[in-house]
């Protein structure tokens, strides 16, 4: 076997000495596609001077970008954001009204165990007669 010699790259990579012309080739992408192109699954070539990209152009369509729907932006950051503080919010409601709810069926049981028959028989005409859950609580406080 013989050894080999390193490569030389040397007529391989052509130089350039001026980067300016490598960038006038380079295609600028879009940070993000239009919803047309997220559509079609096209490559999109949206920019932010308003002008419609190239596919929306030979379509027809309406190019338009939805900024607020890219989960990458601080945008979409700060809307879930506000989105989490609003779910606790009513996490933490449901959850009083859900103990509040614990608490009166408690009560409830209570005034049927601990009271006698018309205690209980007032009960039942004041759910029955729809009364509102105020006027139960006075007579549930009543028997207990």
């Amino acid at each position: 076997l013989r050894p080999l010699a390193p490569r030389t790259t040397s007529g391989l990579v052509p130089e350039n000495p001026d980067p300016s012309t490598n960038e006038e080739h380079k295609v600028k992408r879009a940070s993000m596609a239009c919803a047309e192109c997220k559509r079609r699954r096209t490559k999109c070539s949206y920019d932010t001077t308003g002008s419609p990209c190239t596919e929306c152009t030979l379509q027809g369509c309406q190019c338009f970008v939805d900024e607020s729907a890219d989960k990458r932006r601080k945008v979409a950051a700060k809307r879930s954001e506000e989105e989490n503080k609003r779910l606790m919010e009513r996490v933490k409601h449901l959850e009083g009204s859900r103990d509040y709810e614990r608490q009166f069926k408690g009560l409830l049981i209570r005034a049927f165990r601990e009271g006698d028959n018309d205690s209980a028989a007032a009960i039942i005409h004041s759910i029955r007669a729809q009364l509102p859950e105020k006027h139960l609580l006075e007579v549930l406080n009543q028997v207990l």
